[in-house]
């Protein structure tokens, strides 16, 4: 570790050190599981007792971890209370009647010894009764395998965060060199996702010996008469959002409800609300007692910052965690594109003014099928949530013991899982412009601080990601997820998510406005009926201060906890209604509307009808502005969950006037080169830059914004495409025309242009480098450690030689000829089962008195290209738009082009029987494949077509 550390630094390189549930350093070796620093939960046994019968004996013993005896798990008891079954509710459910309980027990249960307790009591006559026993208990949740049993540590106390601080004190970092180290390197300590459990899977029963006083002192009444109700509530079993019909407004129980004042129906509101207490408990104490402290150790003794991937998929508030790190993250796996998801934490990078990251592109059942569009697709969804920095989840050593370790590598992270992105590859040798590619994306969605136009309260406990959702793509579907209506995205309008408790720590700037100078929220949304009173209280003052706020009609109508009042919530809000700057609507579609009467537009507004277009801005300290522009929508995506949906045709080309708010000289720069230069044709409308945006689909863009001391002359139309070459404004056309072009002080240019016509190259040499399972390099490592021995409880010094294998990629040379392109599939001589890398020559013409450059069209491919004219380079290929100027490096006469294609491994892993390809059906349609449409089948590799495109140019004078 000390190597890669000392060896990042010297590039300049950050390097995470990880921790979690299924990670060695939050799974203690030695941790003894009973104590209290190790995960804890609350076990509970049931006794059900008939009407006026007595229960005179033990007390059944809650079940413990699968593989541990019960006599090996200490028990501390916690209480036992009876409730009169009132009814089985809805037939799953077990009704407690409140009239008659619940009746505390706990004085009556006698202590025999550890593990045996007695209880003596008689129910009454008027019903059926159930007794709740309560014991803490480890989880004795392990990491496997492991020299020494490790065990998951308590993140609910103190303790466990001590134990965790000691054991990387005295093991990790007792090297004071590797310390050093450390403290002089960019480290950061990292949390992966929360993947805690007790020992039934019963994920909200988590536990403490300080658990039961923290909630009476922050909710004021005790929670443990009221633990039952949480009994048998698993992985996901009470999460609302997406996937549920129940949506942002879901109130969700688990199998045992409280009953309303008549004993018999469901109370299901208030069983909600305890429900959410002891989350909000978990959720408050997770970032007090265990991030906080971390944190602060970190950062104060070894000049590391945190970053975690926050608890989605448990039943703590998502967003909070974000006030106790140093940058948040999120990851592909579980929120499969879906960037309203990705928005659910935007919010709190914004705020906050951290970093953004995503563990990106893990797909299921995608290994070595992904393409480089893929890769793209998948961070520039991301990126139009504000994601700003993109880590590759999968990556692993081809290195590996002989036993595991397959050709083309061996799979560290599980073969199903895509992707690695290493040497193995075909694609590995053009992975470093692509990664600038994201580079570049990435350093401007960092620059200054964010310019979201909108945010939107959200509270929910057991926040539910796309991770059990199969087919769902709402995004490709033109549907949000949490706030439903795509008015507002459509329109340029940017937003995010977050927990109420977050308007405490932002301020109202009545010059701008905004609210929170990191993020500038123009205006605040309410939709969901939950709102807690004191966040309706903050929200009241803010709006006095002159904030804008939305309503949904039936919006912040219920609290969300159980001692507080909807009578008081009402008092709160129906004052906030009566403010000039707050609205109500009817509906979410009526937002649009009413933000435009309270003069709030996006920064960036999308003129006109939009269906694929998706941005971020971004703002400097010297005020300039930064945009990003994605098209997301292919026209394809038809599915919504087990539905499909014809929406009207928008085709994939996506072109729209872009607004801009404030007076300024646009910049574009090009992604995949770096270059900028000053956007030529734009105008000024009512204090607004306007231009005009052209994508592809799945094509980004990106622009700087200068703030525009003085009106400097540019072109307001064109009639074809206008470059500002360093001031000097050039017309430029591919086919011959006369072409009109109308400057900013009212002056126009007519320019006549002739163009050769384009030409289809062919003649084409084609070698192809079939990829496929050659032999084994080994090698083999002798080194001092020490190995634990389980009989004598101690470490032992010993000499370990340990031989690792890598596979070697045969790679047999095919030849052929081409008159025309096709791909590999459709050519006898290579067929569809070859993976690899192509390499096409040809010669073709050029007349430099015809014209004054071209483009060389690629069309489309999978993966990358790169090309060489006349021996050189050009440009890096953009993979989605593969178009590129190759002017300058053409000559008169004869020239020789050279492309290299490569391709990914998915075809020669089919056909080697290693990936098999997925196909899923519903009602006879052929429905999106596994992860939002990712299909693990044959892909045709190489070139089908490339064109010679001259062009004409003129400067205007």
């Amino acid at each position: 570790m000390k190597v890669a550390i000392e060896e990042a630094a010297k590039l300049g390189m950050r390097v995470g050190i990880t921790s979690g549930t299924h990670w060695p350093h939050a799974n203690i070796p030695g941790l003894d599981p009973n104590s209290e620093a190790a995960g804890q939960e609350v076990g509970i046994s049931i006794t059900n007792v008939a009407a006026g019968q007595r229960f005179n004996g033990t007390l059944a013993l809650p079940p413990v971890q699968r593989g541990f005896a019960t006599e090996d798990v200490k028990k501390t008891f916690v209480g036992t209370y009876a409730y009169r079954v009132g009814s089985t509710g809805n037939g799953n459910q077990t009704v407690l009647d409140i009239t008659v309980g619940p009746i505390d027990l706990t004085d009556k249960v006698v202590q025999v010894d550890d593990q045996t307790w007695t209880l003596d009591w008689t129910a009454p006559n008027n019903g059926d009764y159930a007794i709740y026993s309560m014991w803490q208990q480890g989880t004795f949740q392990s990491r496997e395998p492991a020299q020494k049993d490790s065990y998951a540590i308590n993140y609910y106390n103190e303790a466990g965060v001590e134990a965790l601080k000691e054991f990387l004190s005295s093991y990790y970092l007792a090297d004071e060199d590797f310390v050093r180290v450390v403290r002089s390197a960019d480290i950061q300590f990292f949390m992966d996702s929360l993947e805690i459990s007790t020992s039934q899977g019963q994920r909200s029963l988590y536990w403490g010996k300080d658990m039961r006083q923290e909630f009476i002192d922050r909710k004021g009444y005790d929670i443990v008469a009221y633990l039952p109700l949480f009994y048998g509530i698993g992985v996901g079993e009470g999460f609302t959002g997406a996937g549920h019909p129940d949506g942002v407004d879901g109130i969700r129980t688990g199998r045992i409800v409280l009953s309303a004042e008549d004993g018999v129906s469901v109370d299901e509101l208030n069983t909600w609300r305890i429900l959410n207490d002891f989350y909000d408990v978990h959720t408050q104490l997770i970032k007090e007692k265990m991030m906080n402290p971390l944190r602060e150790w970190a950062k104060e003794q070894y000049s590391m910052t945190l970053r975690s991937q926050m608890p989605y998929g448990t039943y703590m508030e998502a967003s909070e965690m974000g006030m106790a790190m140093d940058y948040v993250e999120t990851e592909t796996l579980n929120m499969k594109d879906q960037t309203d998801t990705y928005r659910l934490w935007s919010g709190a990078a914004h705020i906050l003014n951290t970093m953004y990251s995503s563990e990106t592109a893990c797909v299921s059942g995608m290994n070595y099928s992904l393409t480089e569009q893929d890769y793209i697709k998948i961070a520039n969804l991301q990126f139009a949530a504000g994601v700003n920095r993109i880590i590759w989840h999968g990556h692993s050593s081809s290195w590996g013991p002989e036993s595991n370790t397959n050709w083309p590598g061996y799979e560290g992270m599980g073969f199903n899982l895509s992707t690695r992105l290493d040497s193995r590859e075909p694609n590995s040798m053009n992975y470093s412009e692509m990664n600038r590619y994201f580079g570049r994306v990435q350093q401007l969605l960092r620059e200054g601080v964010s310019r979201t136009d909108l945010g939107i309260l959200h509270l929910n406990y057991g926040e539910n990601t796309e991770w059990p959702t199969n087919y769902a793509n709402w995004i490709g579907n033109h549907q949000g997820i949490y706030w439903t209506d795509t008015s507002l995205q459509n329109a340029g309008y940017t937003y995010d998510y977050f927990s109420p408790d977050y308007l405490f720590l932002m301020d109202y700037d009545a010059e701008t406005g905004t609210l929170g100078d990191t993020v500038g929220y123009q205006a605040i949304l309410l939709h969901q009926k939950r709102m807690p009173v004191d966040a309706a209280k903050r929200l009241l003052e803010l709006a006095k201060q002159g904030l804008k706020v939305v309503l949904v009609d039936d919006a912040a109508t219920i609290t969300p906890y159980f001692n507080e009042s909807d009578e008081d919530l009402k008092v709160v809000i129906d004052e906030l209604k009566t403010l000039k700057n707050v609205a109500v609507v009817a509906t979410e579609a009526d937002a649009y509307d009413v933000l435009l009467e309270m003069n709030v537009r996006p920064r960036a507004e999308l003129v006109g009808s939009n269906e694929q277009l998706l941005t971020q801005v971004r703002e400097d300290a010297d005020g300039n502005l930064y945009l990003y522009v994605y098209n997301y929508c292919d026209d394809e995506h038809k599915f919504l969950q087990y539905k499909t949906t014809n929406p009207e045709s928008h085709g994939t080309l996506a072109s729209s006037d872009v607004a801009v708010d404030g007076l300024y000289i646009p910049y574009s720069i090009d992604p995949w080169t770096g270059e900028v230069e000053k956007v030529a044709v734009y105008r000024y409308e009512n204090g607004r830059t306007i231009f005009n945006v052209t994508l592809e689909y799945n094509d980004a863009a990106l622009f700087a914004f200068e703030p525009a001391a003085k009106e400097e002359l540019h072109v307001v139309a064109a009639g074809t495409e206008v470059f500002n070459d360093n001031g000097t404004l050039i017309v430029r056309a591919t086919e011959s025309g006369t072409y009109k072009t109308t400057m900013s002080d009212g002056t126009t240019y007519v320019t006549s242009l002739s163009v050769p016509k384009a030409i289809e190259l062919t003649g084409w040499d084609l070698s192809v480098e079939d990829w496929t399972e050659g032999g084994l390099e080994r090698r083999s490592e002798t080194r001092n450690t020490t190995i634990y021995d389980a009989e004598t409880d101690t470490y032992k010094a010993v000499v370990l030689t340990t031989e690792e294998v890598r596979p070697v990629s045969s790679k047999n040379i095919i030849n052929t000829k081409l008159d025309r392109l096709t791909t590999w599939d459709n050519i006898p001589e290579i067929g569809k089962d070859v993976s690899g890398v192509g390499y096409y020559t040809t010669v073709f013409d050029w007349d430099a008195s015809k014209a004054s450059g071209a483009y060389l069209d690629l069309g489309t491919f999978i993966q990358s290209a790169v090309v060489e004219v006349n021996g050189k380079k050009t440009d890096p290929v953009d993979a989605i738009n593969p178009v590129i100027d190759i002017s300058a490096l053409l000559k008169d006469g004869k020239n020789t082009l050279k492309i290299t294609v490569t391709s990914t491994l998915a075809n020669r892993m089919l056909a080697m029987g290693r990936l098999s390809e997925g196909r899923n059906t519903y009602d006879g349609v052929d429905k999106l494949v596994g992860f939002n449409g990712y299909r693990c089948t044959y892909q045709s590799y190489g070139l089908s077509s490339v064109t010679l495109i001259p062009f004409a140019e003129e400067k205007l004078n």
